[in-house]
C-alpha cells in the first residue's frame, strides 16, 4: 500500500509475493487529508491498515470490510469510543484479533472475521498464578521462621532463665531450632532464587514487547533495524570491528554499535548462562571471519524482535553499507555461522520506510524517487532468501522494474 498523491485520494494495490506483479489496484476516495498510511497486517483474505482509522480490505477484491463505522454498526455500545491515533490499535500475530483500547482508557478486542468486540478481561496467566503461589509460599516461610525462633529459641530462653527448664532441656531446644533454622533458610533461598528468576524473566519478556513496540512505529533509521550481538545454542554471535570488540563487555547485552565507519567482521564464541540473570561470553576464545561488513549488524524481525535466522540456512541476515555517509546504500548478506556467505545484494536504498519477513521471503517498502517526501514509499522490493535474487516494483510507474 502506498500514498501516490498528497490529496484526498490513495490507492490500494496488491502484488504477487514472489514475481512482484501487480495483481489488483484500486484508488480510494477519502475526506481524511494528509494522514500518513500505515499496515497493521494481515488477517486471512483481509489487509489492516491505519488512516486516520483503522480499515480492513479484501485483498482480492480491495473492497472496503471495515472501518470505524462499520464496527460501530457491528457494536453499537463502543460509538464514539474509537480512538484516532494508530498507538491504540494493534493486531495480533495470527491476524485473528485486533486489540484496541477505548478513548475511555476501556480494552477491548475485536474478531477479525465476525468484527464483533468483546471486553479484554484476561485472566490471570499460568505464569502470574505461579508467581502468587511462589509469594505465598516465601510468607509462609517467614512466618516459619519466626514461629521456630520464638518456640525453639526465644522461649525456651525464657525457660531456662526462670528456671521451669534445665540446662539440658535447653540445648535440646536448641539444637531443634538450629536444625529447622538450616533447612527454612535452604528452602528461603531457593525461593528467593526462583523468585529472582521470575523477575528476570519478566524483565525480559517486557523489554521483548517493548522492543517489537519500537520496532513497529515508522520513521526507524538504519541503526535502528539492527543489534550487533545474539546468542544461538549456547553460542554468542557478534558483529563488531576489532576497536569496538576490544572495548565490549564480556557480559552479554542485546546492543547497537553506532559507528558509521566500522568495518565489522562475524564474531562467535561459547558463552554461558549465570544464575545472576545474566550471561557471559569469554573473549579470549572467539573465531573471528575475515568478512568484512561496513557499519554492519544482524537484521531485526518486526514480528519478534530477534535477528532474522534462516534455520534451513544456519545462516543470519546481515545489513551493512556500501559507503559512509547519507549516499550509503542498504546492502543484505545472508552469513551462515560457519563463516560461509551464501549471497550478497544491494537494495539500492539509503533508508527502508518498512520491511516484513515472511518464510524465505524479505519484502522491503523504500524510496528511491527524489520527488517524493520521507513518508511516501515508490518502490516494493521481494527478496528470496533461499539464493538472494530480487524482484522490485515501482508503485508510480505501476509496473516491475527491470
Amino acid at each position: 500500500m502506498v500514498r501516490k498523491s498528497v490529496n484526498v485520494s490513495y490507492s490500494l494495490q496488491t502484488n504477487d509475493g514472489i514475481t512482484a506483479a501487480l495483481l489488483a489496484n484500486k484508488k480510494i476516495k477519502s475526506n481524511k487529508k494528509s494522514y500518513t498510511v500505515e499496515i497493521l497486517g494481515t488477517a486471512g483474505n483481509q489487509a489492516w491498515i491505519f488512516y486516520g482509522e483503522p480499515q480492513a480490505f479484501d485483498i482480492h477484491t480491495l473492497e472496503k470490510t471495515a472501518d470505524i463505522e462499520i464496527l460501530e454498526s457491528k457494536n453499537p455500545g463502543l460509538k464514539n469510543k474509537f480512538p484516532t491515533e494508530s498507538r491504540y490499535y494493534q493486531l495480533n500475530e495470527d491476524g485473528s484479533q485486533l486489540f484496541f483500547t477505548a478513548i475511555d482508557g476501556s480494552k477491548w478486542l475485536i474478531n477479525t472475521n465476525t468484527l464483533l468486540a468483546s471486553a479484554n478481561e484476561t485472566e490471570e496467566s499460568s505464569t502470574d498464578k505461579n508467581l502468587s503461589h511462589l509469594i505465598q509460599q516465601i510468607k509462609l516461610n517467614k512466618e516459619a521462621i519466626d514461629t521456630n525462633y520464638q518456640q525453639n529459641s526465644s522461649y525456651p530462653a525464657s525457660l531456662y532463665k526462670e528456671k521451669k527448664i534445665d540446662y539440658n532441656q535447653l540445648k535440646e531446644y536448641q539444637e531443634l531450632f538450629l536444625k529447622n533454622r538450616t533447612a527454612l533458610y535452604a528452602i528461603r533461598d531457593s525461593l528467593y532464587n526462583l523468585q529472582r528468576n521470575w523477575e528476570h524473566t519478566n524483565d525480559e519478556t517486557e523489554n521483548q514487547k517493548r522492543k517489537i513496540e519500537s520496532l513497529n512505529r515508522t520513521g526507524l533509521s538504519y541503526e535502528q533495524m539492527f543489534i550487533n550481538q545474539d546468542t544461538l545454542n549456547n553460542k554468542w554471535y557478534g558483529l563488531y570491528s576489532a576497536a569496538e570488540f576490544s572495548d565490549l563487555s564480556e557480559r552479554f547485552y542485546e546492543s547497537n554499535a553506532h559507528d558509521e565507519t566500522a568495518r565489522r567482521n562475524l564474531i562467535f564464541g561459547n558463552y554461558l548462562k549465570s544464575n545472576k540473570s545474566y550471561s557471559d561470553f569469554d573473549k579470549d576464545a572467539v573465531t573471528k571471519n575475515s568478512e568484512s561488513y561496513l557499519n554492519g549488524g544482524f537484521l531485526l524481525n518486526k514480528a519478534t524482535g530477534r535477528p532474522i535466522f534462516l534455520k534451513n540456512k544456519n545462516a543470519y541476515l546481515i545489513v551493512f553499507k556500501d559507503q559512509i555517509g547519507r549516499e550509503g546504500k542498504i546492502q543484505i548478506s545472508l552469513a551462515s555461522i560457519d563463516n560461509k556467505k551464501e549471497w550478497q545484494l544491494s537494495t539500492g536504498l539509503t533508508t527502508w520506510a518498512d520491511w516484513k519477513y515472511r518464510g524465505n521471503r524479505l519484502y522491503v517498502w523504500g524510496t528511491d524517487n527524489k520527488d517524493l517526501s520521507s513518508n511516501e514509499v515508490n518502490l516494493l522490493l521481494c527478496i528470496n532468501l533461499d539464493n538472494g535474487s530480487m524482484t522490485s516494483f515501482d508503485y508510480f510507474k505501476n509496473s516491475i522494474r527491470k
